[in-house]
């Protein structure tokens, strides 16, 4: 049997054996998706209460020995000896690439910000936050936007995911690691500020005396336009 092929075509053989299959579309979506944590129970996140008090925000960076863990554990149902040969090369870090790439290509549609996910980074460079506070209820729409020190600059992150997994409670993850977490206001929630405007005696503003110099109705709209409230939390050390 041995005259059959000779030595390349022996090794041809040989590592056409040992390369694993391409990973299922499927498998590495799901496994990119858990990788942001999604279908992970929230006490699994936060045991005990105490350590997400109200009013309160919490930054934190993802073990990537844990996401490797948690990815073992949903290979590790249903071993087959078919399957046996994918699901190891798997674990050993044949496909975390593929899964990592699945994690930021679900990253949704719309997050109204610019910034895209990273392809330099290493496997499982993800952190996060979570914000506990009644803000939440009263203004749906607040941005988040998360940044990463570069070169003692600030570095937009990609928000690969921004969830509201209560009422009160938003779930961010970012691709790399968190320094600062910068929350505005809503467009929806700005509105106009009368302030000081003179009155006439039938309590109606007087518009002609409170446009004074302003060159038409645009420039006392936006003189009078109450200013979006920013905030930044920076992580120190």
């Amino acid at each position: 049997m041995a005259g059959l092929f000779d030595q390349n075509e022996i090794a041809a053989i040989t590592r056409e054996a040992l390369t694993p299959p391409a990973a299922p579309a499927p498998m590495t979506a799901f496994l990119g998706r858990l990788s942001l944590l999604y279908g992970v129970p929230f006490a699994y996140l936060v045991p005990d209460e105490r350590l997400l008090p109200p009013e309160s925000l919490r930054l934190f960076r993802i073990e990537p020995r844990w996401l490797d863990a948690l990815v073992g554990g949903a290979l590790s149902l249903g071993r087959g000896g078919m399957t046996r040969h994918l699901l190891n090369k798997t674990q050993a870090g044949n496909f975390i690439a593929a899964i990592v790439s699945a994690a930021r290509a679900a990253r949704p549609p719309g997050r109204g910000d610019e910034t895209l996910p990273s392809a330099t980074l290493p496997a499982f460079a993800f952190s996060g936050f979570l914000l506990h506070s009644r803000v939440l209820e009263a203004w749906p729409g607040l941005e988040v936007r998360a940044y990463g020190t570069e070169n003692g600059g600030d570095r937009p992150l990609a928000l690969l995911r921004l969830e509201r997994i209560a009422p009160a409670i938003l779930l961010g993850i970012a691709d790399g690691a968190i320094d600062a977490i910068e929350i505005t206001q809503p467009p929806e929630g700005l509105h106009f500020s009368a302030g000081s405007a003179p009155q006439r005696k039938d309590r109606v503003i007087d518009v002609a005396k409170w446009a004074g110099d302003s060159p038409g109705s645009a420039a006392l709209a936006k003189r009078q336009m109450s200013r979006q409230l920013r905030f930044t939390f920076r992580v120190e050390g």
